[in-house]
Protein backbone atom coordinates (compact mmCIF):
# COMPACT_ATOMS: atom_id res chain seq x y z
CA UNK A 1 0.00 0.00 0.00
CA UNK A 2 1.28 3.83 -1.09
CA UNK A 3 1.87 6.23 1.50
CA UNK A 4 -0.93 7.88 0.26
CA UNK A 5 -3.33 5.45 0.72
CA UNK A 6 -2.28 4.47 3.91
CA UNK A 7 -2.12 8.13 5.29
CA UNK A 8 -5.90 8.19 4.01
CA UNK A 9 -6.98 4.98 6.22
CA UNK A 10 -5.63 6.57 9.18
CA UNK A 11 -7.69 9.66 7.64
CA UNK A 12 -10.60 7.87 7.68
CA UNK A 13 -10.50 5.89 10.68
CA UNK A 14 -9.64 8.10 13.11
CA UNK A 15 -12.17 10.76 11.94
CA UNK A 16 -15.12 7.86 11.90
CA UNK A 17 -13.52 7.04 15.51
CA UNK A 18 -13.45 10.94 16.65
CA UNK A 19 -17.24 10.86 15.46
CA UNK A 20 -18.49 8.01 17.06
CA UNK A 21 -16.30 9.13 19.94
CA UNK A 22 -17.92 12.17 19.90
CA UNK A 23 -22.01 10.92 20.02
CA UNK A 24 -20.65 9.07 23.24
CA UNK A 25 -19.80 12.82 24.49
CA UNK A 26 -15.93 10.96 24.92
CA UNK A 27 -13.86 13.55 24.87
CA UNK A 28 -10.97 10.65 23.36
CA UNK A 29 -12.87 12.25 20.09
CA UNK A 30 -10.99 15.27 20.16
CA UNK A 31 -7.18 13.22 20.35
CA UNK A 32 -8.74 10.78 17.78
CA UNK A 33 -10.18 13.85 15.73
CA UNK A 34 -6.61 15.93 15.76
CA UNK A 35 -4.82 12.69 14.44
CA UNK A 36 -7.80 11.82 11.51
CA UNK A 37 -7.43 16.30 10.37
CA UNK A 38 -3.49 15.91 10.77
CA UNK A 39 -3.47 12.68 8.00
CA UNK A 40 -6.02 14.76 5.99
CA UNK A 41 -4.14 18.17 6.06
CA UNK A 42 -0.97 15.87 4.78
CA UNK A 43 -3.45 14.66 2.53
CA UNK A 44 -4.89 17.78 0.60
CA UNK A 45 -1.09 18.98 0.73
CA UNK A 46 0.27 16.60 -1.76
CA UNK A 47 -3.02 16.62 -4.08
CA UNK A 48 -2.34 20.96 -4.06
CA UNK A 49 -5.97 21.43 -1.98
CA UNK A 50 -4.94 24.34 -0.73
CA UNK A 51 -8.47 25.78 0.41
CA UNK A 52 -8.91 21.83 2.56
CA UNK A 53 -5.41 22.28 3.94
CA UNK A 54 -6.69 25.66 5.45
CA UNK A 55 -9.66 23.97 6.64
CA UNK A 56 -7.98 21.38 8.67
CA UNK A 57 -6.01 23.44 10.26
CA UNK A 58 -8.81 25.42 11.56
CA UNK A 59 -9.95 22.00 11.88
CA UNK A 60 -7.16 21.37 14.25
CA UNK A 61 -7.35 24.65 16.34
CA UNK A 62 -11.12 24.01 17.01
CA UNK A 63 -10.07 19.94 18.19
CA UNK A 64 -7.92 21.51 20.15
CA UNK A 65 -10.21 24.11 22.20
CA UNK A 66 -12.59 21.37 21.95
CA UNK A 67 -10.44 18.70 24.25
CA UNK A 68 -9.88 21.54 26.14
CA UNK A 69 -13.32 22.91 26.78
CA UNK A 70 -14.67 19.37 27.18
CA UNK A 71 -12.38 18.64 29.73
CA UNK A 72 -12.34 22.09 31.77
CA UNK A 73 -14.78 24.03 30.93
CA UNK A 74 -17.67 22.73 33.23
CA UNK A 75 -18.17 24.86 36.81
CA UNK A 76 -14.53 25.22 38.31
CA UNK A 77 -12.79 23.96 35.56
CA UNK A 78 -14.40 20.37 35.69
CA UNK A 79 -16.02 18.35 32.59
CA UNK A 80 -17.78 20.76 30.47
CA UNK A 81 -22.14 19.47 29.61
CA UNK A 82 -23.95 19.85 27.18
CA UNK A 83 -25.74 22.88 26.72
CA UNK A 84 -28.11 24.45 24.37
CA UNK A 85 -27.56 27.60 21.93
CA UNK A 86 -31.39 29.01 22.72
CA UNK A 87 -33.84 29.88 20.25
CA UNK A 88 -32.87 33.13 19.43
CA UNK A 89 -28.83 32.39 19.46
CA UNK A 90 -29.48 29.35 17.26
CA UNK A 91 -31.34 31.84 14.73
CA UNK A 92 -28.73 34.33 14.89
CA UNK A 93 -26.34 31.51 14.22
CA UNK A 94 -28.00 30.57 10.63
CA UNK A 95 -28.54 33.98 9.35
CA UNK A 96 -25.03 34.86 10.17
CA UNK A 97 -24.36 31.37 8.14
CA UNK A 98 -26.62 33.07 5.22
CA UNK A 99 -24.64 35.75 5.07
CA UNK A 100 -20.84 34.45 5.31
CA UNK A 101 -22.43 32.01 2.45
CA UNK A 102 -23.29 34.89 0.25
CA UNK A 103 -20.18 36.90 0.86
CA UNK A 104 -18.03 33.89 0.34
CA UNK A 105 -19.89 32.30 -2.31
CA UNK A 106 -19.73 35.78 -4.73
CA UNK A 107 -15.84 35.88 -3.70
CA UNK A 108 -15.30 32.76 -5.02
CA UNK A 109 -17.47 33.29 -8.10
CA UNK A 110 -15.88 36.44 -8.90
CA UNK A 111 -12.37 35.75 -8.28
CA UNK A 112 -12.43 31.87 -8.62
CA UNK A 113 -13.11 29.05 -11.42
CA UNK A 114 -15.33 27.30 -8.36
CA UNK A 115 -17.43 25.06 -10.02
CA UNK A 116 -20.03 25.63 -7.35
CA UNK A 117 -19.42 28.14 -5.56
CA UNK A 118 -22.00 28.68 -3.33
CA UNK A 119 -22.87 25.52 -2.22
CA UNK A 120 -18.87 25.01 -1.19
CA UNK A 121 -19.80 28.35 0.40
CA UNK A 122 -22.18 27.26 2.47
CA UNK A 123 -20.96 23.60 3.07
CA UNK A 124 -17.27 25.38 4.67
CA UNK A 125 -19.52 27.79 6.52
CA UNK A 126 -21.94 25.46 8.08
CA UNK A 127 -18.81 22.63 9.15
CA UNK A 128 -16.85 25.49 10.90
CA UNK A 129 -19.56 26.87 12.77
CA UNK A 130 -21.20 22.78 13.51
CA UNK A 131 -17.46 21.68 14.85
CA UNK A 132 -17.03 25.19 16.87
CA UNK A 133 -20.39 24.28 18.14
CA UNK A 134 -19.58 20.89 19.15
CA UNK A 135 -16.46 22.19 20.32
CA UNK A 136 -18.09 24.15 22.88
CA UNK A 137 -20.55 20.99 23.30
CA UNK A 138 -23.86 22.72 22.38
CA UNK A 139 -26.65 20.49 20.95
CA UNK A 140 -27.85 22.05 18.19
CA UNK A 141 -24.27 21.39 16.59
CA UNK A 142 -26.00 18.14 14.92
CA UNK A 143 -28.85 19.85 13.25
CA UNK A 144 -26.20 21.92 11.25
CA UNK A 145 -23.92 18.55 10.43
CA UNK A 146 -26.78 16.85 9.51
CA UNK A 147 -28.06 19.76 6.93
CA UNK A 148 -24.27 19.52 5.73
CA UNK A 149 -24.00 15.60 5.31
CA UNK A 150 -27.09 15.76 3.55
CA UNK A 151 -25.77 18.30 1.17
CA UNK A 152 -22.41 17.05 1.02
CA UNK A 153 -23.76 13.25 -0.18
CA UNK A 154 -25.72 15.56 -2.76
CA UNK A 155 -22.72 17.74 -4.02
CA UNK A 156 -20.58 14.36 -3.50
CA UNK A 157 -22.64 12.34 -6.14
CA UNK A 158 -23.48 15.46 -8.28
CA UNK A 159 -19.41 15.76 -8.99
CA UNK A 160 -19.06 11.90 -9.39
CA UNK A 161 -17.08 11.51 -6.10
CA UNK A 162 -19.21 8.11 -4.62
CA UNK A 163 -16.60 6.58 -2.03
CA UNK A 164 -16.68 9.96 -0.29
CA UNK A 165 -20.18 10.58 -0.46
CA UNK A 166 -20.77 7.13 0.65
CA UNK A 167 -18.69 8.49 3.31
CA UNK A 168 -21.01 11.44 3.94
CA UNK A 169 -23.73 8.89 4.36
CA UNK A 170 -22.14 7.30 7.26
CA UNK A 171 -21.29 10.36 8.69
CA UNK A 172 -25.38 11.57 8.01
CA UNK A 173 -26.01 8.38 10.09
CA UNK A 174 -23.59 9.13 13.21
CA UNK A 175 -24.91 12.35 13.10
CA UNK A 176 -28.37 11.20 13.52
CA UNK A 177 -27.18 8.85 16.39
CA UNK A 178 -25.53 11.66 17.72
CA UNK A 179 -28.71 13.90 17.90
CA UNK A 180 -30.75 11.03 18.89
CA UNK A 181 -28.40 10.00 21.45
CA UNK A 182 -28.00 13.64 23.58
CA UNK A 183 -31.47 14.37 22.74
CA UNK A 184 -32.54 11.14 24.81
CA UNK A 185 -29.45 12.03 27.71
CA UNK A 186 -30.85 15.24 28.05
CA UNK A 187 -34.02 14.43 28.86
CA UNK A 188 -33.07 11.59 30.70
CA UNK A 189 -31.00 14.05 32.93
CA UNK A 190 -27.88 12.78 31.97
CA UNK A 191 -25.06 15.02 30.90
Amino acid sequence: MSTEATVEVVAVLFSLAAVVLTIRKNVWCWPAGLVGVTAYLWIFRALRLYADMGLQVVFFVQGVYGWHFWLRGGENHTPAPVRRLGKNSFFVTLLTLGIATIVLGAGLSRWTDASLPYLDSLLSVTSLTANMLLASKILESWFLWIGADVLYVGMFVFKGVYLTAGLYVVFLGLACAGLSRWLAEERGGAG
